[in-house]
C-alpha cells in the first residue's frame, strides 16, 4: 500500500530524512519511534502528500506520487481522501465555528448529499463520545476535546489510512484510553493506522511493527511484534531511543 524507496528530504541546506526505506501494507498498525528532530514528523508528511521526495520513489496503492502529483491539484485532492492526517497540535486543525461544522467541513468538500454528510457528521460524534459538544467552538475546548474533534474531522472523511502525530501529548489518561480504544476499533475494522510516539506502552497494543530513527535522520530498523515480546532488553532499547 505505502512504498518508499531510499527516501530522502532535505530543508534547504538541512536533511529532514535519509535513505529511508518503509513498506506498510493495508490493515497494518505502524508506530514510527525515535528522537526529537530525527524525521519522523518529515515521514508523515511525506506519505501524506504534503512534501514530495527530495530523492528517492514513494508510492501509494502503485502510483507514483512525486513533485508533479502533487502540484497536480486534482490529483492530490484525491490522495488527501485516502489518507487522513491528526496533527500534533489540534489548533492548527480546527477553524470552524462549532464541532459539527468541524466535522462536516471535509465531506462537504467531497459534495456529498447534506443527508449523508449529517450521517457521518453524526456517527463520529458518537464513536468518539462528543455528541454533548457538538454545538461548542472547538477553541473553547478541553486539549483532550480538541484532539477527539480533530480525529472526528479525519474519519467523517472515511480514508483507507489514519496517520497521528503524537497524539497523546498532553492528555489525561481518560482521552488517552478513550483514543487508544477507538483507533484498535478502526484498525479492526480494516483501517491502516500510523502512529507517532515517545511512548511504547501507549502504541504497543495498537500496532503490528515500529519503525525506528536514529539521530542520523535514518530508520535503524523495523522491529516486528513477536520480536518485541521475546526481547528482553526491548524497554531498555526503547528507552535509548
Amino acid at each position: 500500500m505505502i512504498h518508499i524507496e531510499n527516501g530522502k528530504y532535505i530543508y534547504e541546506n538541512q536533511i529532514g530524512m535519509d535513505h529511508i526505506n518503509l513498506d506498510i501494507k493495508k490493515g497494518e498498525g505502524v508506530s514510527v519511534m525515535g528522537p526529537n528532530g530525527a524525521g519522523k514528523s518529515t515521514l508523515l508528511k511525506i506519505i501524506v502528500g504534503l512534501f514530495a521526495l527530495t530523492e528517492g520513489k514513494y508510492t501509494f496503492n502503485g502510483e507514483d506520487i512525486n513533485k508533479a502529483y502533487i502540484k497536480d491539484l486534482k490529483k492530490v485532492s484525491n490522495l488527501y481522501r485516502k489518507i487522513g492526517f491528526v496533527f500534533q497540535n489540534s489548533d492548527v486543525q480546527l477553524f470552524n465555528f462549532s464541532v459539527y461544522e468541524e466535522l462536516a467541513f471535509g465531506v462537504r468538500q467531497l459534495g456529498l448529499p447534506e443527508v449523508e454528510v449529517e450521517k457521518r457528521v453524526e456517527d463520529c460524534l458518537k464513536l468518539l463520545q462528543i455528541d454533548h459538544l457538538k454545538n461548542r467552538v472547538p477553541y473553547q475546548l478541553s486539549g483532550g476535546e480538541k484532539k477527539l474533534v480533530a480525529i472526528g474531522s479525519v474519519l467523517t472523511m472515511n480514508p483507507e489510512v489514519i496517520i497521528l502525530d503524537e497524539p497523546f501529548n498532553g492528555l489525561s489518561p481518560k482521552y488517552v484510553e478513550l483514543i487508544k480504544d477507538v483507533l484498535y476499533s478502526l484498525k479492526k475494522a480494516g483501517k491502516t493506522i500510523i502512529i507517532t510516539s515517545h511512548h511504547f506502552n501507549q502504541i504497543k497494543d495498537l500496532v503490528d511493527s515500529l519503525y525506528l530513527f536514529d539521530e542520523e535522520h535514518t530508520i535503524k530498523k523495523r522491529v516486528e511484534k513477536h520480536e518485541w515480546d521475546n526481547l528482553p532488553t526491548f524497554m531498555e532499547f526503547l528507552d535509548n531511543v
